[in-house]
Parts: C-alpha cells; sequence; structure tokens
C-alpha cells in the first residue's frame, strides 16, 4: 500500500512539474494570458464606472425633479425660455434613455462564454469576448455621460 502511495506521489508530481514547464516555456501563452487580463481588468473598471454613473444619473434626475416640484408649488413659474430648454432637454433624455435601453442585455450572453473559455485557457476567445463587452460598455459609458451632461443643463437653467 506505501508503495502504490509513494508510486502515485511520483507519477502526480511528474505530472504536475511537466505543465508547469510546458506552461512556463511558451512566451505566447504567457503574452495572451497577460493581455487577458489586462482586459478583463478594464472590463472590471468599466462595470465599476457605469454603477457609479447610473447612480449619479439617479441623484442629478432626483435634483431636477425637486427642482421642477418646488418651482412649480411656488409662486415661480417657469418663464417660456425656460420650458423650451426643458422640452428640448427631454427629447435628448428619451434619446440618451433608448441608447442605453438598446444595450441591456447584451453582455450577458459574453459571461457564460467567458466562463467556459476561461476553464478551457482558450485566451483567444476570451480576448474576443472581453473586447465585444468593452464595445457595449463604452456605448452605455457615452450614453451615461451624455444623459449626465443633459441633467447638468437642466439643473443649470432650473436655477
Amino acid at each position: 500500500m506505501k508503495k502504490l502511495i509513494i508510486t502515485f506521489m511520483i507519477a502526480l508530481l511528474f505530472i504536475s512539474s511537466i505543465s508547469y514547464a510546458k506552461e512556463k516555456s511558451s512566451p505566447e501563452i504567457r503574452q495572451k494570458r497577460e493581455a487577458v487580463f489586462t482586459t478583463s481588468q478594464k472590463v472590471y473598471q468599466n462595470r465599476i464606472l457605469i454603477k457609479n454613473l447610473s447612480a449619479e444619473v439617479r441623484t442629478k434626475t432626483k435634483l431636477v425633479k425637486d427642482k421642477i416640484h418646488s418651482h412649480l408649488s411656488s409662486s415661480n413659474s417657469l418663464s417660456a425660455k425656460q420650458l423650451n430648454a426643458l422640452k428640448a432637454s427631454i427629447s435628448q433624455i428619451k434619446e440618451d434613455q433608448m441608447s442605453l435601453n438598446n444595450t441591456i442585455g447584451q453582455i450577458s450572453p459574453y459571461d457564460k462564454a467567458i466562463r467556459t473559455a476561461r476553464l478551457e485557457k482558450d485566451y483567444d476567445t476570451l480576448l474576443i469576448l472581453y473586447n465585444k463587452t468593452l464595445q457595449i460598455q463604452k456605448l452605455r459609458i457615452d450614453a451615461l455621460n451624455q444623459y449626465n451632461k443633459t441633467l447638468d443643463t437642466i439643473l443649470s437653467q432650473l436655477k
């Protein structure tokens, strides 16, 4: 029994050293793995940025609603210039919301494929999937930035 365990341990060490040497010897694989790692970090950072921008949009939207309600409840009515600017801003907000709605759910199909490619250590596929995710995230970030600018414009006009 002891000989069987020792033989098994030696075989296990031999196999692991071969796979380590094989992985260490290929600089191309190492470069691909590094590229995948940096791209995945960008995806993660964009995810955080999207959450922060979304929170900022929610906060500014609440501020805009509060300012409009305060203008309506007080004797200060909105001027014609303010009303026209609000109408233009509302149409811009609708466009921003449409572009955000168009990207909803586009990233989630890649998540399962990313997990599968990660398990298979298919670095080429991982890089492609992460880049597609980055493209969608960029669209969302641009739309959220535009949305925030529109809300800033509204806030400045309501002062």
